[in-house]
């Protein structure tokens, strides 16, 4: 547990307080005069923001015994990560023309304003299609998230096989919290928490900045073409 205090505290500590669009265009003018930048920048620093009250919430419920709460914020947090690393999926495609630039222009719009509430809102990814590109690369992901899920839900896991054991001979039904606070439940919740903050950070810190910087060379290398076929950007 130490490990993942230590990683939320870092990003506590780490939250950008804004962003300067001049400061991006100075960086380079050619390939941060495409709002698309703009709007991964900003996708890349609120997903850090969710993700330390997230791991915030999800310590203080750890803490407190509350461990299926725990769990269900844990998977917003799985939810979450896999958003960033489907962007991070989403700028390698561009890079290897198995997209193009209109298409992944219209992406960042998705991650950055998708939502399903009234109002200017574009279609938003599907978070299933984001954890299914995740677990390609972390395969534990997938059954991570799963089981998580069916915690989230009201389903058997989440209700009866969580607070309650039965007695065949005797037909009868004890509620407790003993069977969601067993060790083996604890130990898969710190386990998973472990993975999914630590594949998140590796999104956040190593592989969203390298792939950030080929796509600023690559905005240059191709702004005539980008020009001559320009998108609503």
């Amino acid at each position: 547990m130490n490990s993942i205090r230590e990683r939320i505290a870092n990003w506590s500590a780490s939250l950008p307080s804004e962003l300067d669009v001049s400061s991006l265009y100075r960086r380079c003018p050619i390939a941060h005069k495409w709002k698309a930048t703009f709007r991964i920048v900003l996708v890349r620093e609120s997903s850090l923001w969710r993700m330390a009250d997230l791991g915030g919430s999800f310590m203080h419920l750890v803490d407190h015994g509350d461990i299926l709460a725990s769990r269900i914020v844990l998977r917003s947090a799985c939810e979450t990560s896999a958003l960033l690393a489907y962007l991070n999926k989403k700028i390698l495609d561009l890079l290897s023309g198995q997209t193009d630039f209109a298409s992944f222009n219209d992406v960042t719009k998705q991650l950055l304003l998708g939502g399903k509430n009234t109002g200017d809102y574009y279609s938003p990814v599907n978070v299933m299609t984001a954890i299914g590109h995740f677990s390609k690369d972390v395969p534990e992901i997938q059954r991570i998230y799963d089981r998580l899920s069916e915690d989230a839900h009201p389903n058997a896991s989440g209700m009866i096989y969580s607070y309650s054991s039965s007695d065949p001979e005797t037909l009868e039904t004890a509620f407790s919290r003993d069977r969601i606070l067993s060790s083996a439940t604890v130990e898969h919740t710190v386990a998973a928490a472990d993975l999914i903050f630590f594949c998140y950070e590796q999104q956040y810190n190593e592989i969203w900045p390298q792939r950030f910087e080929a796509l600023e060379q690559w905005l240059h290398d191709n702004d005539n073409t980008l020009e001559a076929s320009r998108p609503d950007a």
